[in-house]
């Protein structure tokens, strides 16, 4: 267990079955709240094509209406066209906006039906870790950060290893609310040090997966353009670039997302 002083302590432990619906709304959150991907896309999407069609219809719009309000009778049918290029303009942009967040739901709510549904069940007892803010007596202690180990990975990266050998980092959040305290760090040591001590001593503990859930030597972990800060992170703690794929995952509406893949050898980390 990690801990850093603070007025309420912040510790990294073991997920536990009682942690499930605390995960997913703080999963939601580093989603969809403050500088998460959905806000870092929203800001992006002010400059997508689409956003410019959305902006030129309404300034035809305005250009073709203000002038004819003045004279409705003369400039009627300029008048409507003008009024209904507004309009489409308008809602153009808000269904974008829309159809951007139901997307980032929709990854949500495929993490909830598949690894998060049962995380102990996929990632395996003591393989899924979360930060948690230590209360005082007589308050409620609360998840604020998370993340995940896949030894079962089918990531394109750990189905080419015929070592077996790679795993996978997956599914990492802090709240935006305990951002800058050092919490996705506590995170990434508490992950690399369970990685390198379960290396030393290799299992096969799945045989009809044929999966080590020791012998690890390797972490990928892909990441988009939109979080930076991770990325910046993942490099200091010594994972590498190997491949960047852009990808358009929220379709043509959206500029393509680059999709940043990296490995840390354990080999080689110190």
């Amino acid at each position: 267990m990690v801990q850093i002083p603070n007025e309420h302590p912040i510790i990294v432990r073991n997920f536990r079955k009682g942690d499930v619906e605390e995960l997913r709304k703080l999963f939601v959150l580093c989603n969809t709240g403050d500088g998460s991907p959905f806000q870092e896309i929203l800001k992006s999407n002010l400059k997508d094509p689409i956003s410019l069609i959305c902006y030129s219809s309404f300034a035809l719009g305005q250009y073709l209406l203000i002038p004819a309000l003045a004279n409705l009778q003369a400039g009627r049918t300029r008048a409507i066209l003008g009024a209904l290029l507004s309009f489409a303009g308008i809602a153009l942009f808000i269904l974008v906006r829309k159809y951007i967040r139901k997307a980032v739901m929709g990854f949500c709510e495929e993490a909830f039906r598949t690894d998060l549904k049962d995380v102990n069940e996929h990632y395996g007892e003591g393989n899924f870790w979360v930060a948690e803010e230590v209360r005082h007596l007589g308050s409620r202690s609360h998840i604020v950060g998370y993340v995940g180990l896949d030894y079962n990975s089918n990531s394109k990266a750990a189905l080419e290893d015929k070592t077996r050998s790679t795993a996978e980092l997956r599914r990492m959040g802090v709240s935006p609310h305990y951002r800058r305290r050092g919490i996705a760090g506590m995170l990434l040591r508490a992950l690399i040090a369970s990685a390198k001590a379960k290396s030393k001593d290799a299992t096969l503990i799945e045989p009809k997966s044929g999966r080590l859930e020791g012998g690890c030597r390797r972490i990928v972990l892909s990441t988009s353009d939109f979080q930076q800060p991770a990325i910046a992170l993942y490099r200091k703690y010594g994972w590498v670039a190997e491949k960047i794929v852009v990808s358009r995952p929220l379709g043509v509406l959206v500029a393509a997302l680059k999709i940043h893949y990296l490995a840390l050898s354990l080999d080689m980390e110190t």
